[in-house]
């Protein structure tokens, strides 16, 4: 993999926590929250002590906002890995085409016509 630089794959992927995730955790999580104090409120009134249930909701909101941070996350690396991979592709991908375009130039030189057509078909399926 000539020409690869490797330090611009380590600036391409940044696993560190995006604001966004975040905002979108703590955004579900209060949703979580407040629909669940609703239930409560609305279904079941009388059920314990106020502050005890405000403490369980917020207990579970905790966990669905670090769980919604976590899947962000990883859906956030597997997307990042994407991009790199396709980065690689590009770039080999480049290199490949100018391999074939140097090869289809030396069948000019070649007396033998089944080995031109050979080698043309060949280049004409790797692209």
């Amino acid at each position: 993999m000539a020409g690869f630089d490797q330090t611009q794959t380590r600036t391409v992927v940044d696993w560190g926590t995006t604001p966004r995730i975040v905002i979108v955790s703590m955004t579900v999580g209060l949703v979580s929250f407040v629909v669940t104090e609703l239930m409560h409120r609305v279904l079941v009134p009388d059920l314990g002590r106020h502050w005890e249930r405000l403490l369980a909701e917020s207990v579970s909101a905790v966990v669905v906002a670090g769980l919604t941070a976590g899947f962000m996350e990883v859906a956030n690396q597997r997307q990042e890995a994407a991009l790199v991979r396709m980065q690689v592709i590009r770039e080999m991908n480049h290199h490949i085409r100018n391999a074939l375009a140097a090869i289809s130039l030396t069948t000019d030189s070649i007396q033998n016509q089944q080995c031109v057509r050979i080698i043309s078909d060949s280049v004409d399926r790797i692209e």
